[in-house]
């Protein structure tokens, strides 16, 4: 029964120690207050980093991934590139050997057509014969140009892939250096974060020990409290209110 609680009246001491121990336990419960918000404000921050730390771990994998592409695809290239090189090389030893071959059968019809009639009599069976070896080497020659044509179209045709295939090089090569330097900015970054949350995760564990320590005091105030005013065993919320009503009226 709370009257009886109460019964006796509280000498001048312990009603000052009392009112000393109140006021501590309104500024503990203030200290209190604090702490909770500062530590749902450092789980807060503590998430935010988390998530910006797992953001980036994620754009780190995504550019490693895409860089190994890339290099993948310069290696490619390069083959084609060496491929198309060797191509070349063949093609212009070609082109070479058409080309003298084309003098040759430009020399020999040259040397054909200045033939005079006497000279024709003397080394040919025929005319008939100079004529058919006339035309075989103008179709030769007409077989030489079109080849040496044919090559040098071919050349040519080389010569611009290995252009074009040169230039992806270049690009990929750049985007690869972006993608480079984004992942070591990232990798800064990331570091930079978790060396917050570690701090962070600092504060939030000290709150925490700070927080448990209060508690643990104001526990002690109130049980003293209790103590003052003749209760032995902590009341529940209904209880205590209706001691706090009768001490203030028994207190003034």
């Amino acid at each position: 029964d709370v009257g009886s609680v109460l019964a006796q009246t509280p000498t001048p001491d312990a009603v000052q120690e009392r009112q000393a121990l109140e006021g501590e336990l309104k500024t503990l419960e203030e200290q209190i207050a604090q702490y909770e918000t500062e530590i749902k404000g450092t789980q807060k921050e503590r998430q935010t980093l988390q998530n910006k730390i797992k953001t980036l771990r994620n754009k780190i994998k995504q550019l490693d991934l895409q860089i190994k592409q890339g290099n993948l695809m310069i290696v490619d290239l390069k083959g084609q590139i060496q491929a198309t090189q060797a191509n070349i090389v063949k093609t212009t030893d070609q082109l070479t050997e058409s080309r003298t071959q084309l003098e040759e059968s430009l020399r020999r019809l040259y040397q054909e057509g200045r033939k005079e009639s006497f000279e024709i009599l003397l080394t040919e069976n025929s005319l008939s014969d100079f004529f058919t070896n006339l035309a075989n080497l103008e179709t030769l020659n007409h077989k030489t140009s079109r080849n040496l044509s044919s090559v040098r179209a071919l050349k040519i045709e080389l010569e611009e892939e290995k252009v074009s295939l040169d230039k992806q090089t270049t690009g990929l090569q750049k985007i690869i250096s972006v993608q480079s330097l984004q992942k070591t900015q990232s990798l800064d970054s990331q570091k930079q974060q978790e060396t917050i949350l570690e701090t962070t995760k600092g504060k939030e564990t000290l709150y925490q020990q700070y927080l448990t320590e209060t508690k643990k005091r104001a526990a002690e105030i109130r049980s003293r409290i209790f103590e003052l005013i003749g209760v032995t065993q902590a009341p529940n919320f209904g209880q205590a209110y209706d001691i706090a009503k009768t001490v203030q009226k028994s207190t003034g």
